[in-house]
């Protein structure tokens, strides 16, 4: 996991980065529907 930027994704405003085997989960509580609803607008869009 040594490509994950977990000090970038707490400026971000992650609570917590959670590395576990080959994945990685970043905590973002309550802001995440919000960031899902961004991430996927832009994924249709780009």
């Amino acid at each position: 996991m040594s490509k994950v930027d977990q000090a970038g994704l707490k400026k971000l405003g992650a609570a917590g980065v959670v590395v576990a085997g080959s994945g990685v989960q970043a905590i973002f509580g309550t802001k995440s529907d919000n960031l899902k609803t961004e991430m996927d607008e832009y994924i249709r869009n780009h």
